[in-house]
């Protein structure tokens, strides 16, 4: 039983600390009431002039937009002893309020570069390698799987000229990805490989927190459990949790569905207390997130690592994975063979992952008309207007240089999973926060990475 103390102000019940000031144990006030005052340092107005509540952020912890939120620690599978600053915070995707650099390295580390050979043994320099890493393919126009053997590292690359690709523009779009702190970059074609490269002692197997991009994760798994039907997403998440899950009144609480959460409407504020009425607001909200984790478990009975390894990681591979409490760590090719499910369809080389076609369709398409460039936690591009995380609001493709009906997985530090139909395209990058200022589109980074992109891909076709 949760006991709420102090004011309930137009149906909102808040927990507070009211000893007249000193530390909270809880985030306390309304969102609007709370700011960051250095060294982590949480603090409240609770209708006076002073801010006279205060609290610590815990040791693990960062104090960012007016919240207590944890500090994400590098999970690295390869030991590179690289000291990349500054521990990066709670992802906030796509936040405009984002836009310094976070995580800087020295600049010879930056400038860099391992290239995955043939033999897997790295090189220095950036550059295109034209077959890698392996040149003993099939018709490149045909579909193409990696092995999914966790002892079977082989995967089939095209040379990019082989496809009109051009390649002095590839390499200027790897020089500038290579400067902008990406540690990994992964670029598909119908499954094979068209560009590599690592940077900053990384390699096909270095593992790192993807922070968001796991929203996009949890949104396949939920069509998937709704597809064994242990689940639907129009039921109340009262249905799988039990009272209280939130700090809402049970009034508000209760008309929360799974699909509110789903598409960020759930009607709840950033400390899970009542902001508007379920599906009439949307507000990107991770900690409402969340508890999709937590309805998967319950209903599945079993943890989210479990699960995912039985629904996604066996049956395409990804070897590199594991959640670390509510994110998942994975590596750049885990990341590229997700994206290359999503691209197939839902099926892995025949094999059907999400039986639930209407689903899948519905996941990558406008979700509700509040934000319509926004799916079932995959941001979509192509759409008349935008809403970004910090309330940006926007009209046009979110994305201006890239292709209409390109949809992405999107996570603090700039993680990216791209996914584009109409070029059988799947780009992925991982790395620290890009550093560019946040302007009409996701982020100057976005736009910059697909202007040069489109350069060098080669001319559309009608036959696509």
């Amino acid at each position: 039983m949760r006991i709420h103390v102090c004011l309930m102000v137009s149906f909102l019940l808040v927990a507070t600390s009211c000893d007249g000031g000193g530390e909270s144990d809880e985030p306390f006030c309304k969102p609007e009431a709370t700011k960051c005052d250095g060294n982590d340092v949480l603090r409240c107005n609770a209708g006076g002039t002073d801010w006279e509540f205060w609290k610590e952020c815990d040791d693990d912890e960062s104090c960012l937009d007016g919240e207590c939120v944890e500090r994400a620690q590098p999970d690295v599978h390869a030991d590179t002893s690289v000291d990349k600053g500054p521990d990066i915070v709670e992802d906030i995707v796509l936040d405009t309020t984002q836009n310094e650099t976070v995580g800087d390295v020295p600049g010879e580390i930056q400038d860099a570069a391992t290239e995955v050979g043939v033999d897997g043994v790295g090189v220095d320099g950036v550059g295109v390698d034209t077959c890698q890493p392996s040149c003993d393919v099939g018709d490149p126009e045909e579909w193409y799987f990696p092995p999914i053997d966790p002892e079977d590292d082989d995967w089939e690359a095209v040379p990019p000229e082989a496809l009109g690709w051009h390649t002095a523009e590839l390499q200027e779009l790897l020089g500038y990805l290579g400067q902008h702190k990406t540690t990994a970059v992964v670029l598909l074609y119908k499954g094979r490989i068209l560009a590599e490269q690592y940077w900053q002692g990384w390699d096909p197997h270095t593992t790192a927190k993807v922070f968001s991009v796991s929203k996009s994760v949890i949104a396949f798994l939920v069509g998937r459990a709704q597809a064994q039907g242990l689940l639907d997403i129009d039921e109340y998440v009262t249905t799988y949790l039990e009272e209280d899950w939130s700090y809402a009144l049970k009034i508000f609480e209760s008309k929360v569905t799974v699909r509110h959460l789903l598409t960020m409407t759930s009607g709840l504020n950033l400390l899970l207390t009542f902001d508007g009425q379920a599906g009439t607001v949307w507000k990107y909200n991770t900690k409402a997130f969340k508890k999709l984790i937590a309805v998967l478990e319950a209903v599945t009975g079993v943890g989210i690592d479990e699960y995912t390894a039985t629904m996604l990681y066996a049956p395409t591979g990804m070897r590199d994975t594991s959640w670390q409490q509510d994110k998942l760590s994975c590596s750049a090719r885990d990341m590229a063979r997700f994206g290359l499910m999503v691209l197939a369809g839902g099926q892995w080389d025949g094999q059907v992952l999400l039986e639930d076609p209407d689903y899948f369709a519905a996941m990558l398409d406008s979700s509700q008309e509040l934000n319509a460039a926004y799916g079932y936690l995959w941001w979509l591009n192509g759409k008349d207007s935008w809403v970004l995380p910090d309330d940006t609001t926007g009209a046009g493709p979110i994305i201006p240089s890239a292709p209409a009906d390109l949809v992405s997985a999107q996570g603090f530090g700039d993680k990216k999973i791209y996914v584009v139909p109409s070029m059988h395209l799947v780009l992925v990058r991982h790395g620290d926060a890009a550093g560019e200022t946040f302007e009409e589109t996701l982020s100057g980074f976005d736009d910059t990475l697909w202007q040069l992109l489109m350069a060098a891909a080669p001319a559309p076709t009608d036959g696509g």
